[in-house]
């Protein structure tokens, strides 16, 4: 209709005008024929080949103007001055030069004879598609510039393009076809990820070659063409995921029927690269998904989702501990299964900042929750009261946000059963609440525990039982004993298996004290966890222990403990080598006696039983003329002789020496001994001396370089004797002492070769002097009355009184009195000097065949018994 009107069809251009077709012998109207075309260049299917221009001329679709059918002049089709045909487009006269060039001078001819056959004609384009529209030229005439194209049909002149000769041919193409089924808007809600079923197929294109899909994700689902789906559509994946076009592809976009493509985080190189959107990044909301195909042959084709996907980016726990089984106990020190309890969770999301409150129970699987309190300021209920399966809160509010991934929880505060628990993160963005647990429950236990301080793991100590008998272990420093949820027993062993070849500390104490493996011993049992201060530690008595390390052996302490929920503990110390020599110490100190005074000696001793060797020692006592630090072989070697030469008595033997009637001393016997400084075989001589006392494993103290000697607090002169031979008298009558000792004195009796049927013993305490036991200070020896009766033993204002009768008994001698029995006085402040003295009127010795009872006033000899105060040794710290 004019090629105005035809530059404004959509599927039109004009590339060019041809002059008027001038032939009056073809009527104005339509024409259809019937054509058949073989090219000279077959093309081969779904390529081109570029050839030489194609015009299109237009005739006037009302009378044919244009054509020159009736023989118009002006430039038209097929009529007037043509183009001249040539390497280039030349617009001379309009002018148009044959196919054969036979008029080189003339460069306006019509053309040869039948030089048109071949070219094409496609009529009434616009009124039809049917395959005779596109014609050929039959023949063509110079003369009369005309062609025939066929027989003339009536009809309407419709309107037509003539096509050149040459003409680009393209195979048929199949056009893609595409569907969305899914999101179809019931159910669609997703937040990491979501499964996008659809159709895309192409009977002669694929993925990857020429064929391009792409999906699409946009708010509404109004987008009416390609173009703007493209422009303001959000790209979830194209061609670039098919990994034969794109190396960083994942292959996850397909071809064909009911296929699915799931959108998620796609690859960084895709989103980077290909700039594919991950869900995880697109706002939550609702979007329509498009898929738009394009073959590059047809125009592209695109389809819309039935329904919107629902996009909720709620936070997600991601995980929280434990992912294994774990456990935490209280009762642990370090490692892993320490207390605090590490405890990681990830928690996310995408287009918020998610507020986390953890907590734990003994159910798995809680889904259940409540919120109060505005976001970010909420806490939460999570589970159900009527079930009574509630979760308990172990952060109080929602302190703790997606950026923390750790949160260090102390189970002793507040203290947490112990038990079995899951545990779980509670997340908020403010419009939505998650909820997660472990997948694997946490067991909190509550073991006791104890750490050595004395002695410390891996430290060692020597220890000589001979001086020092006892050895405190110690666990009050440091962190000491623990037992959150109860008090826990604490049993204390030893062991000689070096921790290096097998350590027994864990949680099971039967390798320990099996006998064929740690064969441990028991120190004590039973200890309290809970007691605190000076329980906790225990002063190992080597002395009392029912059992002790063999002497010289090297053993490793080790604390066992349990509590009442069957946990149990086993602590490693560190070890000990004891040695066990024997101990004396002599307590003594007499300043002044005469010869033939009866002196108490009293020593402290000892000697550690391990069950191997001798473990009851042997004693001697000895008066030297020097003084100093001696050795028992010093002291034996510098024993008087049969030449009188040496300046050591021993005070046990009969006669001073190596060579007399040696009375046997055991560790194990009483720790005194009465010295008759005076007897028919020995008399100590007048002098000054030092007494020591010593102690060896060796009975005949021919081997005791191992022994121990102990020389007595002050030096003893020794004075002639008084020629008296007293009935009753103390020992020792001579001591020193210090205001807070105890000191312990023996009543001795001879009855001159009498027979004696009762006694009474009254002594007068001086002033500072305390007895022991008031009621009954008294212990009867049993050497006197053997079976008699005490008639009285008491205490009467400062005087105490011991009273018995029996058989008829001649007792001791002047050389050898006998103990009638002991009492105890504690010595207080006062003067230097404190007495006892035997009271001359209340001490009676009845004689049989006597008809007054011996006196003080009636013939009775007594002796009394002076202690000098001396001031007390201190020890500062």
């Amino acid at each position: 209709r004019g090629v105005s009107d035809v530059n404004q069809h959509p599927y039109f251009k004009v590339l060019g005008r041809a002059s008027t077709w001038e032939d009056d012998s073809v009527p104005v109207g339509a024409y259809e024929y019937t054509l058949t075309y073989s090219p000279i260049n077959p093309q081969v299917p779904g390529t081109q080949l570029a050839d030489r221009a194609v015009y299109v001329h237009v005739a006037d679709p009302t009378d044919g103007s244009g054509l020159g059918a009736r023989g118009a002049t002006s430039d038209g089709f097929l009529a007037g001055t043509w183009e001249r045909g040539g390497t280039s487009l030349q617009d001379t006269q309009k002018r148009f030069e044959g196919r054969i060039d036979d008029s080189p001078g003339d460069s306006r001819e019509w053309g040869d004879e039948d030089d048109k056959v071949g070219l094409l004609v496609k009529l009434n384009v616009l009124g039809s598609n049917s395959s005779s529209n596109l014609q050929v030229i039959v023949n063509s005439s110079t003369a009369a510039r005309s062609v025939a194209v066929g027989t003339f049909q009536s009809g309407s002149l419709g309107a037509f393009f003539a096509l050149g000769a040459d003409i680009d041919i393209v195979a048929a193409n199949t056009a893609p076809t595409v569907a969305i089924t899914d999101p179809d808007g019931v159910g669609d809600t997703a937040n990491t990820s979501y499964t996008i079923r659809y159709d895309l197929t192409d009977a002669d294109d694929d993925l990857t070659g020429s064929l391009n899909a792409a999906f699409y994700a946009y708010p509404a689902g109004g987008l009416k063409s390609v173009q703007d789906i493209r422009i303001f559509g959000t790209l979830i994946a194209d061609e670039n995921d098919v990994s034969a076009r794109n190396p960083a592809g994942t292959d996850d976009l397909t071809e064909g029927s009911n296929q699915t493509y799931t959108w998620d985080a796609p690859p960084a190189a895709l989103q980077t690269g290909a700039l594919f959107a991950s869900i995880l990044k697109v706002r939550s909301g609702s979007y329509f998904i498009y898929l738009v195909a394009d073959d590059g042959d047809n125009p592209p084709v695109f389809a819309v989702s039935p329904g919107p996907i629902t996009l909720t980016h709620a936070p997600i726990v991601q995980s929280i501990d434990p992912i294994i089984a774990e456990t935490v106990d209280t009762g642990v020190r370090t490692g892993a299964r320490a207390n605090p309890y590490d405890l990681d969770f990830t928690v996310v999301d995408y287009d918020s900042e998610a507020r986390i409150q953890l907590f734990y129970s003994a159910v798995n699987g809680l889904t259940s929750v409540s919120a109060s309190g505005s976001y970010p300021n909420q806490t939460f209920v999570l589970g159900k009261s009527v079930s009574a399966t509630r979760g308990t809160a172990i952060t109080a509010s929602t302190n703790l946000t997606q950026t923390d991934r750790e949160y260090s929880w102390d189970v002793t505060n507040p203290i947490i059963a112990q038990g079995a628990y899951y545990l779980y993160a509670v997340a908020s963005d403010g419009q939505n609440v998650t909820v997660g647990n472990s997948t694997q429950s946490l067991l909190v236990a509550h073991s006791p525990s104890l750490t050595f301080y004395e002695p410390a793991r891996n430290t060692q100590r020597k220890i000589d039982s001979g001086s020092q008998p006892v050895y405190t272990i110690q666990w009050q420093k440091g962190r000491g004993d623990e037992d959150v949820d109860g008090d826990a027993s604490i049993d204390l062993y030893f062991t000689a298996v070096d921790p290096a070849v097998t350590n027994y500390s864990g949680a099971d104490a039967t390798a320990l004290t099996n006998p064929g493996d740690g064969n441990a011993q028991l120190i004590v049992g039973g200890l309290s966890e809970d007691a605190d201060g000076a329980a906790d530690m225990y002063v190992w008595d080597f002395r009392t222990s029912a059992t002790v390390p063999v002497s010289g052996t090297r053993v490793w302490l080790y604390a066992v403990l349990a509590d009442v929920s069957a946990n149990v503990n086993v602590v490693l110390g560190g070890s000990l080598l004891i040695t066990h020599a024997p101990h004396i110490f002599l307590k003594t100190g007499t300043p002044e006696i005469n010869q033939g005074d009866i002196v108490r000696l009293a020593w402290d001793d000892y000697m550690v039983d391990d069950g191997a060797g001798t473990d009851d020692a042997y004693i001697r006592l000895y008066a030297s003329r020097t003084s100093g630090p001696k050795t028992l072989a010093g002291l034996e070697a510098d024993v008087i002789g049969a030449g009188g030469n040496g300046g050591t008595f021993i005070i046990n033997s009969d006669d001073g020496r190596a060579t007399g009637v040696i009375t046997t001393i055991r560790e194990s016997g009483s720790n005194s001994f009465s010295w008759d400084t005076s007897t028919s075989s020995f008399v100590l001589p007048e002098g000054s001396y030092s007494i020591y006392v010593g102690i060896g494993a060796d009975g005949t103290f021919g081997d005791n370089n191992a022994g121990e000697v102990s020389e007595g607090p002050n030096r003893l002169n020794v004075k002639s004797t008084t020629g008296t031979a007293p009935h009753m008298l103390l020992s020792p009558n001579r001591m020193r002492a210090s205001p807070g000792d105890t000191l312990t004195l023996d009543v001795y009796v001879q009855t001159d070769g009498g027979t004696a049927t009762a006694l009474t013993a009254a002594l007068n305490l001086g002033s500072g002097l305390t007895v022991v036991s008031p009621t009954s200070p008294f212990t009867d020896s049993g050497l006197i009355f053997s079976g008699g009766t005490v008639l009285e033993d008491t205490t009467i204002g400062t005087q105490v009184r011991f009273s018995k009768t029996g058989t008829a008994q001649s007792i001791g001698s002047a050389d050898a009195p006998v103990a009638l029995a002991s009492f105890q006085v504690v010595v207080g402040g006062g003067a230097t000097t404190a007495v006892i003295g035997v009271d001359a009127t209340e001490a009676v010795i009845s004689i049989s065949g006597r008809s007054v009872p011996l006196r003080g006033t009636t013939g009775m000899s007594t002796k009394t018994a002076s202690i000098q105060r001396v001031a007390r040794g201190r020890l500062t710290a």
